[in-house]
């Protein structure tokens, strides 16, 4: 947060200094600080610069992306400006390198995240026919309770499901970061693109989470330029199912209706659901409560790919909230259980969700 306002900092001033230069232009005599004349055509550069300058300004301000497009632009018409105009204007040449900075990785941020947004456009594009679905009556009696408390009425199943999250997470020093996060979770064939916006010691680090035909990565970089961490293979291909698995117990129940699952009855109040994905299978026990909600997930196939082994993995849930008229999951937490104790490493926070049928 301090380095966007720092960057909103020069690019205000940097702006002011170009209007200055317009108003140079139209009186000649004014701003002793700019000793030299500037023609009323440069004048007009000037003032377009200033206004270049003026929209990033505000797009960095409403957060947008593409911020660094427009700074690109009025840095590149400043630079020219300052060398035409000589000696008097140098100074100028050091908020255009900080601005510079700024701008590659205002860059490196929209190029990670287009990524994510090219999977994301080619999972929507796809064509495909209804799903075929489950009735509601041949899912486990805790299952069927569970649907209904959410509110799902009809027996169809999902094409696809995107929601938004904000919430915390720990690397296990203690030391905890805030994060805002949007996925998109497709059903035919089942895929997960998951992308994270870190906040490190002020630091934005995003992060992309992929999963798709039974294969995931993830990647994590600083200002989505310089690689922190990145995962891959058979650990990462059976976590990220499980992970979706969650996805779809939590977030998008009505995907449970999925003929494929595969059930196992333990009690009342728990069932153990089976997903097979290409490559393999994986399962969870679904923890239920008297009231049909969901209380907790809890799976043995999940690795902890940092440590090279599999833990016990849980979220139980710590609120609900309605939504378009469905009861959907607002808050849990994420916990390893070690041997030596358990660790809360996330905790997650619903903003936004939206399911879609074909």
């Amino acid at each position: 947060m301090l380095g966007k306002y720092i960057i909103l900092v020069f690019l205000g001033i940097h702006g002011a200094i170009h209007l200055m230069g317009f108003v140079k232009a139209l009186h000649p005599e004014s701003l002793t600080a700019l000793p030299t004349a500037i023609s009323i055509p440069k004048g007009l550069l000037w003032l377009l610069t200033a206004l270049v300058l003026g929209l990033a300004f505000i797009l960095l301000i409403l957060d947008k992306e593409n911020w660094w497009v427009a700074a690109l632009i009025g840095v590149s018409i400043s630079s020219w400006l300052i060398y035409d105009y000589g000696e008097a204007a140098r100074f100028g040449w050091v908020a255009n390198a900080a601005l510079m900075i700024a701008i590659v990785i205002g860059w490196g941020h929209d190029h990670y995240a287009q990524v994510y947004q090219w999977d994301v456009k080619n999972g929507l594009e796809q064509k495909k026919a209804l799903l075929p679905t489950r009735q509601l009556a041949e899912l486990p009696l805790p299952v069927q309770k569970y649907l209904r408390f959410c509110g799902i009425n009809k027996e169809q199943r999902p094409d696809h499901v995107f929601f938004t999250m904000n919430g915390k997470m720990q690397n296990g020093k203690g030391s905890w970061f805030d994060f805002t996060s949007e996925q998109y979770d497709f059903f035919e064939p089942y895929s997960r693109s998951f992308f994270m916006l870190g906040k490190i010691k002020g630091l934005k680090v995003p992060g992309y989470h992929k999963w798709t035909d039974g294969k995931g990565s993830m990647d994590v970089s600083l200002f989505g330029l310089i690689p922190i961490l990145h995962y891959e293979g058979q650990m990462m291909y059976q976590s990220d199912a499980v992970t979706l698995l969650n996805d779809i117990c939590l977030m998008v129940p009505s995907a449970l209706l999925d003929p494929n699952f595969r059930w196992e009855n333990i009690d009342s109040f728990t069932t153990k659901i089976y997903f097979p994905y290409p490559g393999g299978e994986v399962s969870a026990n679904l923890i239920f409560d008297e009231e049909g909600k969901l209380i907790n997930f809890v799976s043995e196939d999940r690795y902890d790919v940092g440590k090279g082994k599999i833990f016990r993995f849980s979220t139980p849930v710590t609120a609900y909230t309605r939504i378009n008229g469905t009861n959907v999951v607002k808050s849990a937490d994420a916990i390893w259980h070690y041997p030596e104790g358990d660790f809360t490493y996330a905790k997650f926070n619903l903003i936004s969700i939206q399911v879609g049928y074909k």
